[in-house]
């Protein structure tokens, strides 16, 4: 990821609506699964500048670890007040087989080239314990590639049976998959494949603020998919993202 993109999401990541909308949907999906405060171990590989570190904080006694391949992530994840991290790659986690109970990925297995995420969810499943569980959360449809991905240097988007087939190739069976931002969905598309692409919008990223009324109201449609995904057996037929929860078998 650039640099500037660091520092955008350091800057929004607390209440931009997009972040707020699926951190949402996060908690409705692991709180199924996961209650506040168990002796567990949680790792966020690919955390960024921290924010879900703190956020999965609320489901352990011990803090969970984060680490981020990039210098410059590890450095935001200081000013934040992010203590357990490290640097560390996906596809070479340094931990031990079984060191886990859950494992989350926000928007990181896109940017790993070639057989990069095949061998990330295989380092997933080796350091989780039996019946661990992965969280992920990916940008959908390669159709969908446009500006905001080349500035976060994403090489892929998924199509969700694209991505089931990766996450149990590993070795994981899927308790939760399905698309999300389904209701913003149309006007996305527009916007990427219509306005950016006649040059009506800059060639910058999607992290840019809105006015406030504008960023509360683009975070109420999350807010309703979050309910209705809540529901085990609910899911979305398409969206501009995908998310994931699935069991170490």
């Amino acid at each position: 990821m650039q640099l500037d993109e660091y520092r955008k999401m350091y800057a929004l990541e607390e209440n931009f609506w997009w972040y707020r909308g699926m951190l949402c949907i996060t908690r409705q999906i692991l709180g199924r699964h996961f209650q506040p405060r168990q002796d567990i171990r949680i790792l966020d590989a690919g955390c960024g500048t921290g924010k879900m570190v703190l956020e999965l904080a609320n489901y352990a006694l011990r803090p969970p670890v984060g680490f981020d391949f990039s210098a410059e992530a590890v450095k935001f994840l200081k000013l934040r007040g992010v203590s357990n991290v490290l640097q560390a790659s996906t596809t070479e986690i340094p931990f031990r087989p079984g060191s886990f109970d859950l494992v989350t990925s926000f928007d990181v297995l896109c940017q790993l080239s070639g057989e990069g995420d095949r061998q990330a969810l295989r380092e997933f499943h080796r350091v989780l314990k039996p019946a661990g569980k992965i969280y992920l959360r990916l940008p959908a449809y390669q159709w969908m590639y446009a500006n905001h991905d080349r500035c976060s240097l994403t090489f892929r988007r998924y199509r969700r049976s694209d991505l089931v087939a990766r996450v149990e190739n590993a070795g994981f069976r899927i308790l939760k998959a399905s698309y999300a931002n389904f209701f913003l969905f149309p006007a996305l598309a527009f916007k990427r494949l219509v306005l950016e692409r006649f040059g009506i919008l800059s060639n910058s990223s999607d992290l840019r603020p809105v006015p406030a009324g504008l960023n509360a109201f683009l975070e109420i449609p999350l807010r309703a998919e979050s309910r209705l995904l809540s529901q085990p057996a609910f899911r979305f037929p398409c969206g501009l993202s995908l998310v994931c929860l699935a069991e170490k078998r």
